[in-house]
């Protein structure tokens, strides 16, 4: 038991270390890549808090898709880190105002949820559940009584990976290459093949 609450208490102390680094470094790159230590440490503590479900999704989505996606949209643009602190004094007030927020729907959706609160303490770690069978009832509830939403959500994806695939590929781009479906299909033997006769013994001239 002293074991298991040391290394619960040593996740939860790297997860407020590596998130303290992703809004104090000033590389936007390296606070990129603490957001991914904090979210694998959060997904060691839901372990932990016997919500494997919760650690894999976490792993799955945010680390393997959204920090990616970040980590290349953050290496793709320019950022002017001295236009950015300049603005930092305007923008704090309302950064202030949206964690309150932010803080207060956890909380209440905590006080309102069915999570065996008792059982989030590392003392209890083993003695009760912190979900019931989390995994069944996340399935029941997503595709029956949440089914119309589940599919909504699927179908904002899918226009959102629609929408990047078409601005990628618009037409005003003087280096965009498209892929020609027609000309493809109707291109014949002789346009795509030609048959060379090398002498026996001729080489390659590389020089």
């Amino acid at each position: 038991m002293l074991m298991v609450s040391i290394i619960f208490y040593l996740l939860l102390a790297l997860v407020l270390i590596s998130a303290l680094f992703v809004i104090s470094l000033k590389n936007p790159i390296h606070s990129v890549l603490f957001l991914i230590l904090t979210f694998v440490n959060a997904a060691g503590v839901m372990i932990m808090l016997e919500a494997e479900y919760v650690a894999m999704i976490t792993l799955i989505v945010y680390v393997g898709a959204v920090v990616t996606l970040f980590l290349f949209v953050v290496m793709m643009i320019n950022i002017n880190l001295a236009e950015m602190q300049s603005n930092m004094p305007k923008t704090l007030p309302f950064a202030v105002l949206f964690v309150i927020i932010f803080l207060g729907g956890v909380c209440f959706a905590l006080t309102q949820s069915k999570i065996n609160l008792p059982a989030a303490f590392v003392e209890n770690y083993g003695k009760e559940a912190l979900f019931q069978n989390a995994v069944d009832q996340l399935g029941k509830t997503l595709y029956t009584k949440h089914i119309l939403e589940f599919q909504i959500a699927g179908v904002i994806l899918f226009l959102a990976m629609v929408g990047s695939i078409t601005l990628v590929h618009r037409s005003s781009g003087k280096f965009v290459r498209k892929q020609d479906v027609y000309k493809q299909v109707r291109r014949s033997k002789a346009d795509s093949i030609e048959l060379v006769d090398v002498k026996s013994r001729s080489g390659v001239k590389v020089w």
